[in-house]
Protein backbone atom coordinates (compact mmCIF):
# COMPACT_ATOMS: atom_id res chain seq x y z
CA UNK A 1 0.00 0.00 0.00
CA UNK A 2 2.70 2.47 0.98
CA UNK A 3 4.68 1.60 -2.13
CA UNK A 4 1.75 2.54 -4.38
CA UNK A 5 1.43 5.92 -2.65
CA UNK A 6 5.15 6.55 -3.06
CA UNK A 7 4.95 5.74 -6.79
CA UNK A 8 1.86 7.93 -7.19
CA UNK A 9 3.84 10.86 -5.80
CA UNK A 10 7.34 10.05 -7.10
CA UNK A 11 6.49 9.46 -10.77
CA UNK A 12 4.67 12.79 -11.32
CA UNK A 13 7.39 14.67 -9.40
CA UNK A 14 10.14 13.00 -11.42
CA UNK A 15 8.26 13.73 -14.65
CA UNK A 16 7.90 17.37 -13.63
CA UNK A 17 11.61 17.70 -12.84
CA UNK A 18 12.62 16.10 -16.15
CA UNK A 19 10.17 18.30 -18.06
CA UNK A 20 11.51 21.44 -16.36
CA UNK A 21 15.10 20.46 -17.18
CA UNK A 22 14.22 19.98 -20.84
CA UNK A 23 12.36 23.30 -20.94
CA UNK A 24 15.25 25.04 -19.16
CA UNK A 25 17.77 23.65 -21.67
CA UNK A 26 15.59 24.64 -24.63
CA UNK A 27 15.27 28.23 -23.39
CA UNK A 28 19.04 28.60 -23.09
CA UNK A 29 19.47 27.04 -26.53
CA UNK A 30 17.20 29.73 -27.95
CA UNK A 31 19.27 32.38 -26.18
CA UNK A 32 22.45 31.11 -27.86
CA UNK A 33 20.61 31.27 -31.21
CA UNK A 34 19.81 34.93 -30.52
CA UNK A 35 23.52 35.59 -29.82
CA UNK A 36 24.46 33.77 -33.05
CA UNK A 37 21.93 35.80 -35.06
CA UNK A 38 23.34 39.02 -33.59
CA UNK A 39 26.86 37.95 -34.55
CA UNK A 40 25.67 37.08 -38.07
CA UNK A 41 24.05 40.51 -38.48
CA UNK A 42 27.17 42.32 -37.22
CA UNK A 43 29.43 40.35 -39.58
CA UNK A 44 27.10 40.85 -42.54
CA UNK A 45 26.81 44.59 -41.87
CA UNK A 46 30.60 44.95 -41.62
CA UNK A 47 31.10 43.11 -44.91
CA UNK A 48 28.11 44.70 -46.71
CA UNK A 49 29.79 48.09 -46.35
CA UNK A 50 32.61 46.95 -48.64
CA UNK A 51 31.64 43.80 -50.57
CA UNK A 52 28.71 42.14 -52.39
CA UNK A 53 27.35 39.36 -50.16
CA UNK A 54 25.92 36.28 -51.88
CA UNK A 55 25.10 34.10 -48.88
CA UNK A 56 25.67 33.84 -45.12
CA UNK A 57 25.75 30.66 -42.98
CA UNK A 58 26.16 30.45 -39.21
CA UNK A 59 26.45 27.72 -36.62
CA UNK A 60 26.96 27.48 -32.87
CA UNK A 61 27.80 24.56 -30.63
CA UNK A 62 30.89 22.54 -29.82
CA UNK A 63 32.70 23.16 -33.10
CA UNK A 64 36.27 22.17 -32.21
CA UNK A 65 38.55 20.74 -29.55
CA UNK A 66 37.75 18.55 -26.60
CA UNK A 67 35.72 19.21 -23.50
CA UNK A 68 32.87 21.64 -23.15
CA UNK A 69 32.41 25.04 -24.71
CA UNK A 70 30.06 27.01 -26.91
CA UNK A 71 31.63 28.25 -30.15
CA UNK A 72 30.13 30.61 -32.74
CA UNK A 73 31.02 30.74 -36.45
CA UNK A 74 29.70 32.79 -39.36
CA UNK A 75 30.78 32.25 -42.96
CA UNK A 76 30.05 34.77 -45.70
CA UNK A 77 30.26 34.07 -49.43
CA UNK A 78 31.12 37.22 -51.41
CA UNK A 79 31.43 37.79 -55.14
CA UNK A 80 35.12 38.06 -56.05
CA UNK A 81 34.40 40.54 -58.85
CA UNK A 82 33.16 42.97 -56.21
CA UNK A 83 36.32 42.59 -54.15
CA UNK A 84 39.08 45.15 -54.14
CA UNK A 85 42.03 44.01 -52.02
CA UNK A 86 41.84 47.15 -49.92
CA UNK A 87 38.09 46.62 -49.30
CA UNK A 88 38.69 43.01 -48.27
CA UNK A 89 41.45 44.14 -45.91
CA UNK A 90 39.21 46.86 -44.42
CA UNK A 91 36.39 44.36 -43.80
CA UNK A 92 38.79 41.77 -42.34
CA UNK A 93 40.45 44.37 -40.09
CA UNK A 94 37.10 45.61 -38.82
CA UNK A 95 36.03 42.04 -38.02
CA UNK A 96 39.42 41.15 -36.48
CA UNK A 97 39.02 43.97 -33.98
CA UNK A 98 35.83 42.43 -32.64
CA UNK A 99 36.17 38.68 -33.19
CA UNK A 100 38.75 36.08 -32.23
CA UNK A 101 39.61 34.78 -35.70
CA UNK A 102 38.91 35.86 -39.30
CA UNK A 103 39.87 33.68 -42.27
CA UNK A 104 39.54 34.49 -45.99
CA UNK A 105 39.99 32.10 -48.90
CA UNK A 106 38.90 31.58 -52.50
CA UNK A 107 35.88 29.26 -52.65
CA UNK A 108 36.31 26.07 -54.65
CA UNK A 109 33.01 24.40 -53.70
CA UNK A 110 30.08 24.94 -51.35
CA UNK A 111 31.78 23.25 -48.37
CA UNK A 112 32.96 25.81 -45.82
CA UNK A 113 36.55 25.11 -44.78
CA UNK A 114 37.85 26.27 -41.44
CA UNK A 115 40.19 24.88 -38.82
CA UNK A 116 37.43 25.70 -36.33
CA UNK A 117 34.93 23.27 -37.89
CA UNK A 118 36.21 19.95 -36.53
CA UNK A 119 32.94 18.44 -35.25
CA UNK A 120 30.52 19.60 -37.93
CA UNK A 121 30.28 20.44 -41.62
CA UNK A 122 28.73 23.59 -42.98
CA UNK A 123 27.81 24.20 -46.62
CA UNK A 124 26.50 27.11 -48.62
CA UNK A 125 23.24 26.49 -50.48
CA UNK A 126 24.56 28.12 -53.62
CA UNK A 127 27.50 26.55 -55.41
CA UNK A 128 30.23 29.14 -55.94
CA UNK A 129 31.85 29.49 -59.33
CA UNK A 130 35.38 28.17 -58.94
CA UNK A 131 37.77 31.03 -58.30
CA UNK A 132 35.09 33.69 -58.62
CA UNK A 133 33.95 33.89 -55.01
CA UNK A 134 35.63 34.47 -51.68
CA UNK A 135 34.64 33.02 -48.30
CA UNK A 136 35.14 35.04 -45.13
CA UNK A 137 34.92 32.92 -41.95
CA UNK A 138 34.51 34.63 -38.57
CA UNK A 139 34.96 32.60 -35.38
CA UNK A 140 34.39 33.39 -31.72
CA UNK A 141 34.93 30.84 -28.95
CA UNK A 142 32.89 32.76 -26.38
CA UNK A 143 30.33 35.53 -26.51
CA UNK A 144 29.39 37.47 -23.41
CA UNK A 145 26.08 36.16 -22.10
CA UNK A 146 26.29 32.74 -23.75
CA UNK A 147 24.76 29.79 -21.97
CA UNK A 148 26.74 26.62 -21.30
CA UNK A 149 23.50 24.89 -20.30
CA UNK A 150 22.78 24.48 -24.03
CA UNK A 151 23.31 20.80 -24.89
CA UNK A 152 25.16 21.79 -28.09
CA UNK A 153 28.09 23.05 -25.99
CA UNK A 154 29.00 19.56 -24.84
Amino acid sequence: MKTKKIFKIAIPCLSLVIGLLILFSAIFGLWNNVLLNNMEKEVRNAIDDYLEVIEVKSVCGKLNGNGNGMNFLTAVLVRAGSVDDSDLKKAADELSDKYENVECYIASDNLISSRHLQHTQLRFDSIPENGKNIVIVVYQSQIKGESMIDYRAH
